[in-house]
């Protein structure tokens, strides 16, 4: 019993939080702490059909991975 009701408040909080975006996330909640007058702003492109959110990984960056090889070929000159 115990079993479905962790399931029934994982599928409930994934949906209120992640999927509808009703709820603050932690990281919207410190920023409320830090700054009272914080309001979330979504971008119009975040959601599909207005409801479901599209999604990025924390650690998308839409000009690509950057790995520390990456960042060395860009800032190195070529040798003439």
């Amino acid at each position: 019993m115990i079993l479905y009701g962790t399931v029934a408040f994982a599928v409930v909080y994934m949906l209120w939080y992640h999927v509808l975006g009703i709820g603050y996330l932690s990281a919207d909640e410190y920023l409320k702490d830090m700054d009272p007058a914080y309001v979330r702003v979504r971008p119009p492109d975040e959601a599909i059909f207005g409801v479901i959110k599209t999604y990025h990984s924390p650690y998308y960056n839409p000009r690509g991975d950057v790995t520390p090889w990456k960042e060395a070929l860009e800032t190195e000159t070529p040798a003439v």
